[in-house]
């Protein structure tokens, strides 16, 4: 096996992973005409190497079964120099007349094209309603196509989207595989190709976007929005994440990544943003906490410069400092301190942004101010303790007999 079919079956979740069938017959609008459709279809599936989408040309072979494990082989098509683009292809398969109403599985072996020997992706697909179409028109209801009954409310739209077997109830999924392993959850909703697709028993969950909370087996209550998102989760509940990736790596409860992948294990925890994409963030109105934790470890720091505390303690004691009030405070509210066009003019720092007074920069002024008055104390004690000892000595003089 060469090192990229090593790559593919690295973890059961790659190999989950590696190709998302959606299956669509091509001449949907001659279905009225069973005679005059052929046997073939459309097949659309995404190849990945580890977690990253394949991109090349690769040879694949497809053999159709009986059973989703050994069983007889129904026919195979082989492509080669398959066009793979950002891990998507398409191919039209024909195995001919073996689709009767019983359930078809779909096995598929690929290497780098004419390099290597095949390497086997598991588990096989289910053929699901689209290659039933040609079987339809004759034979009435079509094997594989889901749909929600009075007793369990469920509604499934896709390719392999959801299963007639599970006990939950009050599901929805649209998307190829959306909710495909869903055995008791129940009121659970997922929209798009593999949201929710590992979920067993966990309920309340709401996934929106390719692979939304695709490992998610028993957690409950989360929200996930936009691809990738909350993808590692497998039992963390009450977790939500907004955005690209966003909570992709959080495995606990309760946390809150917009934007941002979380880490594994933590919960309770707030994440805004990715740190090596956004550099600011803007809030409006007052900000409440009961601490705030700033960046201050040395390593993440450089340029250092000495800082002269007299010269940093004459700016501060000439700095204008007055009361003032926000123009959406109400009149009643006061605050203190200085205007931020002053502070940059006496100090220069937070780049040229003279709208904002860092609170790094603040406390930093404040810290080197307290230092110069701290020098200037020492030198005054230093100063009266030798006043002390030239007065003592006059004393001493004065009484002293002649």
């Amino acid at each position: 096996m060469n090192e990229n079919q090593d790559q593919l079956h690295a973890s059961a979740k790659t190999a989950k992973m590696l190709c998302r069938c959606l299956a669509v017959m091509t001449l949907i609008g001659q279905l009225a005409q069973a005679a005059s459709l052929g046997t073939g279809f459309t097949y659309q599936g995404r190849l990945f190497i580890g977690d990253v989408p394949a991109n090349g040309l690769y040879d694949l072979q497809f053999t159709n079964y009986d059973l989703a494990a050994g069983g007889n082989a129904l026919g195979a098509f082989n492509t080669n120099a398959l066009p793979v683009t950002n891990g998507l292809f398409t191919v039209t398969l024909d195995f001919g007349a073996v689709f009767d109403g019983t359930p078809r599985w779909l096995e598929i072996s690929e290497r780098t094209n004419n390099v290597g020997a095949f390497g086997t992706l598991a588990p096989r697909q289910l053929l699901a309603a689209a290659p039933y179409a040609t079987y339809a028109a004759s034979a009435g209801a079509v094997p594989g196509l889901l749909s929600g009954s009075d007793d369990t409310e469920n509604s499934f739209v896709g390719p392999n989207a959801g299963n007639l077997t599970m006990s939950g109830t009050e599901n929805t999924a649209n998307g190829c595989a959306a909710l495909f392993d869903n055995t008791s959850g129940a009121e659970n909703t997922a929209n798009g190709c593999g949201a929710l697709w590992s979920n067993t028993s966990g309920s309340d969950n709401t996934a929106n976007g390719y692979d939304a909370l695709i490992g998610n087996l028993d957690g409950n209550a989360n929200t996930a929005d936009g691809y990738n998102a909350l993808s590692d989760n497998v039992s963390g509940s009450m977790n939500i994440a907004l955005g690209y990736n966003a909570g992709h790596f959080i495995t606990g409860n309760n946390n809150i990544d917009i934007g941002n992948q979380g880490f594994h294990g933590e919960s309770g925890i707030i994440r805004i943003g990715d740190p090596t994409i956004q550099t600011a963030t803007y809030l409006a109105g007052t900000v409440y906490a009961n601490g705030v934790a700033l960046t201050s470890d040395r390593n993440s720091k450089e340029n250092f410069k000495p800082v002269n505390p007299q010269t940093v303690l004459a700016k501060v004691v000439a700095l204008p400092v007055s009361q003032w009030n926000f123009k959406t405070d109400s009149q009643d509210v006061r605050h203190l301190g200085p205007m931020a066009q002053d502070f940059q003019a006496s100090f220069g720092l937070d780049g040229a942004d003279d709208k904002h007074i860092s609170v790094v920069d603040e406390g930093g002024v404040a810290l080197a101010a307290i230092q110069g008055l701290n020098q200037k104390l020492e030198e005054t004690r230093a100063e009266n303790a030798d006043l002390r000892a030239r007065l003592e000595k006059l004393e001493r003089l004065v009484q002293s007999p002649k």
